[in-house]
């Protein structure tokens, strides 16, 4: 599966779903109430999504919250 390996190549799970969904940073922040900037930092690793954010962002994505982790601490 596409997401699996962009996320085995490094790839933060919210990029690698987001792809997926052929959605842009600016389409997945208006459709989950924050700025395509924030995205942009959770995406790269600079930021952290919050609880109630991440339920936004996987209700968005149709994934589990969980998903949105990433492993890279």
């Amino acid at each position: 599966d596409s997401v699996v390996a962009a996320i085995l190549d490094g790839a933060h799970p919210l990029k690698a779903l987001r792809d997926h969904r052929g959605m842009t940073q600016a389409e997945l922040a208006k459709s989950s109430g924050t700025s395509a900037v924030y995205i942009s930092q959770i995406e790269r690793g600079d930021r952290h999504a919050g609880r109630k954010l991440r339920a936004k962002l996987a209700k968005v994505l149709r994934v589990e919250a969980d998903l949105l982790e990433s492993a890279r601490g």
